[in-house]
This record gives structure tokens, sequence and C-alpha cells, in this order.
């Protein structure tokens, strides 16, 4: 177990997050090669290098040009310092807030690290002339529940679980959906309930799994009311997934990611 006595609380479960989140990229890949009916052995590329975690996602990679390389240059340039300045103030401007108002204050912070790590990701394999799978797929372009989760949000999870998850019981599609998002909450217990009981003795078990069953029942609202209602769908969206916000940028991924401080 890590030692607060060495690092600091808040790295030392920055740590945990990040040794419990490579231990789960090895075994999504390895359960993505598999599930395609591959070799561990003939998919060894995929399995060490492939920034993605599902197979799919690892053929979408494609040529990348010199327009596309400046584009990726100047998003950088925007970026980068807007990340440096969130991280600089945010848990210091917050600090004494209740956790549920950090909590909405850092959606927008939160956002920008997951739009940074795109772009670090983009930029890396622009090296190699190569561009791989956006994170995120302008996700305040949802036009619903279900286009946000299954097309627009972390497209890094989002491939692995539909092809592990949703389309081997697509048949039973309720069944598809209640595992597929039990599933992507238990990861993220994983991530950040764990990381914070370990280090702060903080109990938030239940709360990922508690947002992602929310997103679920969701989606089946919608199907089941809105279809006819397009003009509601938008709001509905934003109703959905940043009503409950508190319950998955709880404290927990707050300290982790250093977009809080303890006071």
């Amino acid at each position: 177990m890590l030692s607060p006595d060495i690092f600091s609380a808040e790295w030392v479960i920055t740590l945990y997050y990040l040794l419990v989140l490579a231990t789960i990229i090895v075994v999504a890949k390895i359960v993505s090669t598999l599930a395609a009916g591959r070799t561990l052995r003939g998919e060894a590329r995929f399995l060490l290098l492939a920034p993605v975690l599902s197979i799919s996602s690892w053929q979408q990679v494609v040529l990348l040009g010199k327009p596309d390389k400046r584009l990726l240059l100047y998003k950088g340039m925007i970026f980068l310092p807007l990340l440096a300045i969130v991280f600089l103030w945010m848990p210091t401007l917050t600090s004494g807030m209740a956790w549920w108002i950090r909590s909405y204050l850092a959606i927008l912070p939160f956002w920008l690290l997951i739009e940074t790590i795109q772009l670090l990701v983009q930029l890396c394999w622009s090296q190699v002339n190569r561009s791989v799978p956006a994170i995120s797929q302008h996700p305040l372009m949802a036009k619903s529940v279900a286009d946000f989760w299954g097309r627009r949000w972390n497209r890094l999870f989002g491939d692995w679980l539909r092809q592990v998850c949703f389309q081997p019981l697509a048949r039973q599609p309720i069944l598809a959906l209640t595992v597929t998002f039990i599933v992507s909450g238990l990861i993220h217990e994983l991530l950040v309930s764990l990381p914070l009981w370990l280090v702060y003795r903080v109990n938030c078990f239940g709360w990922m799994v508690g947002y992602f069953l929310l997103q679920m029942l969701g989606i089946l609202a919608e199907r089941q009311w809105l279809r006819q209602s397009p003009r509601l769908n938008r709001p509905f969206v934003w109703l959905v997934v940043l009503a409950p916000v508190p319950l998955i940028l709880n404290q927990g991924t707050l300290l982790i990611f250093h977009l809080a401080i303890l006071s």
C-alpha cells in the first residue's frame, strides 16, 4: 500500500487511480481482442501500442495530413494554457464550498481536461502521421441521452462497452442497456470510489453505479415519451446528464484530478 508519508495524500489517490486505470486498460484490451475472435499474439501491436480499448476503434486509425496537424497545434495553444489556469486557480477558489457545489463548478474544467487529454494523444500520434479516433465527438451537439452516451462522450470506453457488453446482447436491448451501464458504473467505482476509500476512508461506493443507472432510465424514458417531442429532447439530455453530476464528479473524482482541495 502506498503511504502518505512518501507522497501527499492528494498524489497518493491519483497514483492509485493511475494504477487501477492501467490494470483496466490491459484487461479491457485483452477482453476486446478475445471477444473479436482474435489471438493475443496476432494483435500484439494493438495490445502494446493502441491508445484505444476496442479493437474496432483501432481499425479506425487513419492517415493525418498537414492541415490536420496545424489544427491540432492551434487547439493545443488554446487548451493547454486554459487547463493550466484551471488547475492553478479552481481548487483555491472553491475551497470551503460544499462538495455538491464544487461538482457543478467542475463540469467545465473536467470537459476541458478530457479535451486536453484527447488533444495530447492526437498530437503524439501525429508524429507518425496517424489520426486516432477522438475521445469525444462534439458532446454539446447531443440530440438525446442515447446519442450523448452512444456516440458523443468518452468513445475510449464507449466503443469498448458497445463491443463487449451491448452487441452480444443486442437482441434483448433493455438487458443490453442495463448490463452496459452497470459495467460502466462498476469500472468507475474501481477508478474513483476504491482509491477514495483506500486513501481517505471516505465511502462513496454505489454513487457511480447510481449515476449510470439514472442515465439508463433516462434513455428508456426518452424512448417511451419523447420520440414525438424533439424540442424537449435536448433540454432532457442535459437534465439527465448534468442534474445528478455530483454522483460522478464527487469528492473522489475532484481529488484525483486535483480540481479541489480538502477544506
